[in-house]
């Protein structure tokens, strides 16, 4: 289960076998595997193996998150905490 909640990522880490985005701001969603749009109009997907996630492209109507539009990030994980490897344009 990935849990997210909005605005600006501060941090990624891992607890119990859940890995947590911590955002600055109020909306949270929450996301059980695959892929889907969240209610803070980030679009999630984690890799089969459970290391690596890519947070995607915000809606139109959504905060940036502290990425430009159609910008995507990916964040690996290594051990119990992630971090984020690469921003893509």
């Amino acid at each position: 289960m990935l849990r997210l909640s909005a605005f600006a990522i501060l941090s990624l880490t891992m607890s119990a076998g859940v890995a947590s985005a911590h955002f600055v701001g109020e909306e949270e969603a929450t996301l059980r595997g695959g892929s889907t749009d969240l209610s803070a109009g980030e679009s999630v997907s984690m890799d089969a193996s459970g290391t690596r996630v890519v947070v995607g492209e915000p809606r139109a109507d959504a905060p940036s998150f502290g990425l430009a539009r159609g910008e995507l990030s990916v964040w690996v994980r290594s051990g119990r905490s992630w971090s984020l490897e690469q921003r893509l344009g």
